[in-house]
């Protein structure tokens, strides 16, 4: 693209970059773009509404003009309090709050179909807004009395609709009546009584009726039954009032006892938090000034029902041989200072899985519990069994040229539950050819099954010219020895010297097959990309020696930059180049039949040793150093960098998300397209800036942690 005197190259090469546009003072921030293609799409548009308490029907998102498989999340706003959203697009659960929750919900993809040329392919969000309508509580006034001159006894009330274990203490206000003292009739209404924000009140009123004052005014208790109340909650408020007397009365319980916490005051106020469990009655008595003759007595029935308690088993792990941890459970609900050790019987905590149980997800169960105070629920847990680290190491081995390879033999430890060589399968393999020289023995199809894990060290075939070492050369002769090893790219070096040696002491002299992989000054061999060649060390000779016999040894470059762990179960190959078309990944050791795409992901999170051998267009091979990832939920911290796009030989801010601890003995490169080291860092800092290349390209920024992990991002620097 040209304009504003200024050319701006990119070359996309594999991976799908887009263009910023700005303003030569770099005032606009760059923006992307890609090739047009297919909109994914996150339908329905629109989602039905819900209601508080209610269980949500299920609405399951899908995507529209994408491929593959996408996990949907919430990426902005949230979700109404007590829904969730599964990773396939199914909302559900129970609202527990009412109101209008605005969130988007992005949808990722985890195929890898989208080739990365257009993201809008790759993931799409869509708004949504989802109201949670109040829940309908039905209130029915009880009708009231009294005679002409008595004080209005209390305006009670039923209710029914509560959800969600909501009770009559999320009540607050009172009814109200229409004014007046005449004898008549007078409507009782709402008056200011409420909900709280989460229901709807369908109300009924009702009547307060006042009768003309009789002769003799017998004194009675109002009102005629008291509302239950919940063991560890504070009781609602009840005032007992005394119609038809004459002065003012004190109350008291006359006949049996109120619930334990519970108190009733001089002036009929019961109040208190109720300490026991079951229906208690008992008769309360007012009793006036002028005595006996001046009181009234009335029979009650309180009920204290039980708190509800939820006890959850707790999620545990172990590993395929070891002990079944204790297994321990949570508790919630608890009032009046109650703990576990409060239930009158304990739960009984049990798994199915025992110390010989083969690795995998064994249910938690929990029962049992007892007790007079609560209403028990369980919620079970998962044990989780591990395999189990097996360490196999290969022998190292040795065999004359051009005869029959030896038996590629291991030792194996970390055997539990009776288990032995017994269960291993598959064999171990080693690099091809038969020169003299050290060929790589490596895991092959060596595989111990589901219940371990296998920690491979490798070791070498050596091919040697004869069985004998090589004889003393006579009068102008000479042979060369070297005994390197070329395994080589897993670390940061890029530079190997060589160490064959001529038994003449002249100089070795070395060649490279393919240069495009190395090449050789000196010396010293250069690493320029990862794959497989032949290293020649020669001596022509000179006019004392006759020539030697070429060694060679092979090259085996692999690659510690093209593949890094993309979410917790999907690792993915860097085909920033664009030139490899083939891949086959492999699993400790042991190629996993059908994974031949530039991605491979299981169904859990990634647990084992993962590489992949990867193909051009013209056949040649990489392969890339193993990842050894032990199934954490969270996939590598990784690197980000600000501004990007840059301009050639401006710093930017390189952010890495990893302790400084995890830091020590860091490296960070910057390496261009072609291979080329531009710049090395020793020093790593979780924040800090890096200069620029001052040619314009794209740039990979590597970060290669001292345990072997392995970080990296893409930078497009502008002319």
């Amino acid at each position: 693209m040209q304009g504003n005197n200024f050319i701006v190259t990119l070359c996309l090469i594999g991976l799908a970059y887009t263009l910023p546009s700005f303003t030569p003072d770099g005032e606009n921030a760059p923006q992307f773009f890609s090739p047009a293609g297919p909109k994914l799409h996150i339908s329905p548009a629109t989602i039905p509404d819900g209601k508080y308490g209610s269980t949500y029907d299920g609405q399951h998102l899908k995507v529209t003009g994408g491929k593959g498989d996408y996990s949907f999340s919430v990426s902005g706003g949230s979700l109404p309090p007590g829904m969730s959203l599964s990773t396939d697009g199914a909302l559900s659960g129970t609202p527990t709050a009412a109101g209008t929750y605005s969130f988007t919900v992005t949808a990722t993809s985890q195929s890898g179909h989208g080739d990365g040329k257009d993201k809008d392919a790759d993931s799409g969000s869509q708004d949504y807004a989802l109201a949670i309508a109040r829940a309908t509580l039905t209130i029915i006034a009880d009708p009231q009395t009294k005679e002409h001159g008595a004080p209005d006894p209390p305006l009670s009330y039923s209710s029914s609709g509560f959800v969600n274990g909501d009770g009559i203490e999320i009540f607050t206000g009172k009814l109200s009546r229409a004014p007046g003292e005449a004898v008549g009739r007078y409507a009782i209404t709402k008056g200011n009584l409420s909900a709280g924000r989460n229901y709807t009140i369908s109300f009924t009123g009702n009547t307060l009726t006042i009768a003309a004052a009789s002769e003799k005014k017998d004194p009675k208790i109002s009102p005629t039954s008291v509302a239950g109340g919940q063991y560890g909650s504070a009781y609602t408020t009840q005032n007992l009032k005394v119609t038809g007397g004459d002065g003012s009365y004190t109350f008291s319980v006359s006949k049996g006892s109120l619930p334990p916490g519970i108190s009733l005051s001089n002036d009929g106020t019961f109040s208190g938090t109720p300490t026991a469990v079951g229906t208690y009655s008992f008769t309360v008595t007012a009793t006036g000034q002028s005595g006996d003759s001046n009181s009234a007595s009335h029979d009650y029935a309180l009920a204290i029902a039980q708190a509800p308690l939820t006890i959850t088993a707790a999620n545990a792990t172990t590993t395929y041989g070891g002990a079944i941890p204790p297994l321990t459970a949570a508790y919630t609900g608890f009032v009046n200072g109650d703990d576990a050790s409060s239930l009158g019987t304990p739960p009984s905590i049990v798994t199915s899985a025992t110390s010989s149980s083969p690795a995998g997800a064994y249910p938690i169960t929990i029962s049992g519990a007892v007790d007079s105070n609560y209403k028990i629920t369980y919620k079970p847990g998962t044990l989780t069994i591990n395999p189990a680290a097996l360490a196999v190491t290969a022998d190292p081995q040795t065999k004359v040229q051009d005869s029959a390879d030896p038996a590629l033999t291991y030792t194996a430890s970390g055997f539990v539950n009776g288990d032995n060589t017994g269960i291993i399968t598959g064999s171990l393999s080693r690099a091809p050819g038969e020169n003299v020289g050290k060929y790589a023995i490596t895991i092959g199809s060596l595989s111990a099954g589901h219940n371990y894990t296998i920690n491979y060290t490798g070791n070498y075939l050596t091919i040697t010219a004869s069985s004998q070492p090589p004889p003393t050369q006579p009068p102008g002769q000479q042979h060369i020895t070297w005994t390197q090893n070329l395994l080589v790219g897993c670390n940061a070096s890029t530079k190997i010297p060589l160490t064959a040696s001529a038994s003449s002491g002249l100089p070795v002299i070395y060649s490279v097959a393919d240069s495009t992989i190395a090449t050789v000054s000196g010396n010293v061999l250069t690493l320029l990309r990862p794959g497989r060649t032949v290293i020649t060390a020669s001596q022509p000779g000179d006019a004392k020696h006759a020539a030697a016999q070429p060694v060679t040894d092979t090259l085996l470059y692999q690659s510690s930059s093209l593949i890094r762990q993309h979410w917790s179960n999907v690792i993915i190959f860097d085909n920033t180049s664009g030139n490899f078309v083939q891949w086959q990944w492999y699993k400790n050791g042991e190629a996993v039949q059908g994974a031949t795409d530039p991605y491979y992901g299981e169904p859990s999170a990634l647990q084992g040793q993962y590489y992949v051998i990867a193909t051009t267009a013209s056949g040649q091979q990489i392969q890339t150093c193993a990842l050894t990832l032990t199934g954490d939920s969270a996939a590598p911290a990784g690197i980000q960098v600000h501004p990007n796009p840059v301009k050639a030989g401006a710093a930017i801010n390189v952010t890495s998300n990893y302790t400084a601890a995890a830091l020590q003995g860091a490296i960070l490169q910057v390496i261009d397209l072609s291979g080329k080291v531009w710049k090395e860092v020793t020093s790593v800092q979780p924040l800090m800036q890096v200069t620029m290349p001052p040619a314009h390209g794209i740039c990979i920024l590597r970060l290669l942690l001292a345990n072997g992990q392995m970080a990296s991002t893409n930078v497009l620097v502008l002319d």
